[in-house]
């Protein structure tokens, strides 16, 4: 069976879980822009199903952004809702963290310090606080670093640290902008292993996974789903089974297949 005939749109019925973590139903946004509104995203509605990994990708400008802020609960949508473990998004919740593009780690605090704010409102006392997060600083292979500031970090290093804060608090739901387009190619390439490696392993507990990304190649060797948006106002144009085992080997053919028919979908 070729790529070609694996690529269609997949059937909720057959996705890993009968109920969805995430549900985005039918929603719609707007910014406003010198005075007048510019429509970003338009009835735009898909799953996310418990043990998948769902890569959203679409030309820049999109809204992929702001859709994933609409699921984390930071934006409220214009039209339609967004549920997750089938309960609706008001707000934000603890079920779900996001990992930024930026890092955006607070510079005055250590790498400990920024992790352990992730347990403020856990009910934790300071002593389990600082040791949930120097056990998941070691986690993300910062053992000895826990002290460092992040100018005295790698770019690697800080995105490290922003990974161990949003999975230090056990969220349902695992949101990542664009987590590793600021970093150079090498250090893209090896932290997506350790990350999928990390992800993976029986001591994190993250159900299901949401990224977006530019990058054709990053959402063919990570995701289980490649959900294709359009151009703006976006819209799903395609939502990808990407039915091939991993990790995954680039020089495949199969997998060359799968990016050249993204790319000719994104185009």
């Amino acid at each position: 069976m070729t790529a070609a005939t694996r690529l269609q749109p997949s059937d909720s019925s057959t996705a890993v879980g009968n109920l969805p973590v995430v549900a985005v139903n039918g929603v719609s946004h707007s910014f406003s822009h010198k005075k007048s509104l510019v429509q970003v995203l338009n009835d735009f509605s898909f799953e996310v199903y418990p043990k998948e990994f769902v890569a959203l990708i679409g030309p820049s400008g999109s809204g992929k952004s702001t859709l994933l802020r609409i699921v984390s609960g930071l934006i409220k949508p214009d039209k339609g809702e967004v549920y997750i473990e089938g309960r609706r998004v008001d707000g934000p919740s603890p079920k779900v963290s996001m990992v930024f593009q930026t890092f955006a780690l607070l510079p005055w605090f250590s790498a400990l310090e920024n992790v352990e704010m992730a347990l403020l409102k856990s009910g934790l006392t300071k002593e389990e606080r600082c040791a949930k997060a120097e056990h998941m600083l070691e986690q993300v292979g910062l053992k000895g670093f826990e002290r460092a500031y992040p100018k005295e970090l790698s770019g690697g290093m800080r995105q490290r640290v922003g990974l161990a804060r949003a999975l230090v608090s056990d969220p349902q739901v695992l949101l990542m902008d664009e987590p590793f387009s600021s970093l150079d190619a090498l250090t893209a390439e090896y932290l997506r292993n350790e990350v999928m490696m990390m992800l993976q392993g029986s001591e994190i507990r993250v159900k299901s996974i949401l990224m977006v990304t530019h990058n054709v190649e990053e959402a063919v060797e990570m995701a289980d789903r490649v959900v294709v948006c359009s151009h703006r106002p976006s819209h799903k144009v395609a939502d990808i089974v990407v039915d091939f085992p991993k990790p995954r080997n680039k020089r495949d053919p199969v997998f060359i297949e799968y990016v050249d028919q993204i790319y000719t979908l994104l185009t």
